[in-house]
């Protein structure tokens, strides 16, 4: 204990001020003590009032004691907390520079470690566009002809797959890479299916527009020629009028029934070429139906696929969290079980009985070396 400290636990037993006061106080409660006074008499109010006096006088005199022996205590107070201040300014010039070297490390430190961290996460970005790169050749050759899809083929199969360039995740990339190219050969299958059945349509289109321009040029040549017999014959009848009446009214009905067939012959025609037209536009519609359809096919088949590889993913990553929760449990036993064969040391144990019967440690240690290891053995069997 401190020299001032000492002083303030010995005080009680050594202040000598207060013996005389002690004293009194002693005679007063021999004297007083109990003692009822008849105050209705001048002599009982009298002594009543001096035995108060007596009183208020030992009860002054501690006062004036206390004050006299506290006044010196506040004053070494005071330099003991102006002391202490001083040495607390004094130790910081010498503490503060050595803390500023710690925390300066300590930031130099988290600076390299962020730095780190920083690197290790661009280079999984890196890593995880490249991967991104080589899917994104699925999607964006949706809609293309197969000439663009085949020359993103070509493309994407001269893509280095090194483990410089994915590391840990070069056999990922190339999976990846074989899915990718396998599905832009289904897509050039496909895209060129789809062409050649569009350039079937478009032939079988200008045959049928062929068949009907030679269909109006034959009924042009043949409403011509027909004119032109018309117009002989006319010539003939108009000649032969004079002379057969009948015979000019009979050549006018044959005309009348020949004009009336071409008509029939024409709408038939027009008819035939109506159908054609119709058969043209719904097989355009059917091919336009049929693009549609397997265009929501493959993007339902995207979207599968990309549910399905998000599922894997996850049940990876819950994977790899069960292993390390494994692994950490596996290493909390091994911890304990080491800690419970070797111990926790003598010094450990000796601070740890001092803390637990609140000793000083080398009375720990005094215990501990009295300590029988047998006796203990026989009261736990």
């Amino acid at each position: 204990m401190t020299e001032v400290a000492d002083e303030v636990l010995d005080a009680p037993a050594a202040l000598a001020e207060f013996n005389p006061v002690q004293k009194g106080l002693a005679e007063l409660r021999h004297e007083l003590a109990g003692v009822q006074f008849d105050v209705t008499t001048t002599a009982g109010d009298k002594a009543a009032r001096a035995a108060r006096a007596k009183c208020v006088t030992i009860r002054t005199s501690a006062k004036k004691v206390y004050e006299g022996w506290n006044a010196p205590m506040l004053e070494k107070q005071r330099a003991m907390r102006a002391l202490v201040t001083t040495i607390t300014a004094e130790v910081e010039k010498i503490e503060l520079p050595i803390d500023a070297q710690i925390k300066a490390e300590e930031q130099r430190r988290a600076e390299i470690k962020a730095a780190k961290e920083a690197a290790e996460l661009a280079r999984q970005q890196a890593i995880q566009e490249r991967l991104d790169h080589i899917r994104d050749f699925a999607t964006s050759a949706a809609g293309l002809s197969s000439a663009k899809i085949a020359a993103m083929r070509e493309t994407l199969a001269e893509f280095p797959l090194t483990t410089e360039l994915y590391e840990h995740r070069a056999g990922e990339a190339m999976q990846l890479h074989a899915e990718v190219v396998a599905k832009l050969d289904q897509m050039h299958a496909a895209a060129l299916a789809q062409e050649q059945e569009a350039a079937r349509l478009a032939a079988e289109r200008a045959e049928l527009e062929r068949q009907r321009q030679e269909q109006e040029a034959a009924a042009q040549r043949q409403r011509e020629a027909e004119a032109a017999q018309l117009a002989k014959e006319r010539a003939e009848l108009e000649e032969q009028q004079r002379q057969l009446q009948a015979a000019r009214d009979e050549e006018n009905a044959r005309q009348e029934a020949a004009r009336a067939e071409q008509a029939r012959k024409d709408a038939e025609a027009a008819a035939a070429l109506k159908r054609q037209q119709d058969e043209i536009d719904r097989q355009r519609r059917e091919f336009e139906a049929q693009q549609e359809a397997a265009r929501r096919a493959e993007q339902e088949k995207e979207e599968a696929a990309a549910r399905e590889q998000q599922e894997k993913e996850a049940a990876a990553r819950a994977e790899a969290e069960r292993a390390e929760r494994a692994r950490q449990e596996e290493a909390a036993r091994r911890e304990r079980e080491n800690f419970e064969k070797v111990g926790p040391g003598a010094t450990a144990i000796a601070h740890a009985v001092a803390e637990s019967f609140d000793v000083d440690v080398q009375v720990a240690v005094a215990w501990l070396k009295e300590f029988d290891a047998a006796s203990v053995e026989q009261i736990t069997e």
